[in-house]
């Protein structure tokens, strides 16, 4: 297993780790300032990105210490750092994108809590592993892996509210906190079928995304 030794973010895909192909799409995009949780081997993350400088943009980095409980307590570990501002792209590190998607989400947004979504993905290797979602007039109105009807498909792209973070933190994955603000219809739809992506979980997650890369630049 490659994640023995190494963490999943800096497993390569056509000679660069996953989370480098991230980094260039968002930057291509107009991001230049990235937090980076770390957790499992959080040291080799920091090793190959340092602050940033070789791939030309700024990197801090944020510890979260109880990785094993899931990726809600990384998404909590980031939030000191993003005390200043308003809202903030969330992104997996292991799902890769078209910098298309990044533009349409910030050209897209409105103030809400949103999230990118795709009715019709064409690159992903196994769907019924991925975060499945309902939507109704532009909001999610249910999401999770286990939904059995579902309109389309989580991208793993947010763009989201300084507000969602509160003083009591039960969440262990994103998901649960996502299915909170769609209980109180606080999560938007972008709508970015059509736009390349693809989630890496699996080897074959992998050589599938060899195969779409070239789609997705």
């Amino acid at each position: 297993m490659y994640t023995n030794y190494l963490p999943k973010p800096l497993i390569k895909l056509l000679g660069k780790p996953l989370i480098e192909h991230v980094i260039l799409s968002l930057k291509e995009a107009g991001i230049r300032e990235f937090v980076v949780v770390t957790g499992y081997l959080g040291d080799a993350i920091k090793g190959w990105l340092s602050n940033g400088e070789k791939l030309d943009v700024y990197v801090d980095y944020a510890e979260n210490r109880d990785w094993q409980i899931g990726n809600g307590a990384s998404l909590y570990a980031a939030h000191s750092a993003l005390l200043e501002d308003d809202f903030f792209l969330l992104s997996m590190s292991d799902h890769i994108y078209s910098p298309k998607i990044v533009r349409r989400l910030l050209d897209s947004f409105d103030g809400h809590n949103t999230l990118c979504t795709d009715r019709d993905p064409a690159h992903l290797n196994d769907v019924t592993e991925s975060t499945k979602v309902r939507l109704r007039d532009g909001f999610v109105t249910d999401i999770g892996k286990s939904l059995k009807t579902w309109d389309a498909v989580d991208t793993g792209v947010f763009l989201l509210r300084k507000d969602i973070f509160t003083s009591h933190w039960p969440f262990t994955q994103v998901t649960d906190r996502m299915r909170d603000l769609v209980s109180r219809s606080q999560l938007k739809s972008c709508d970015v079928t059509g736009l390349p992506w693809i989630e890496v979980d699996t080897l074959e997650d992998l050589q599938a995304a060899r195969n779409a890369v070239g789609d997705i630049a």
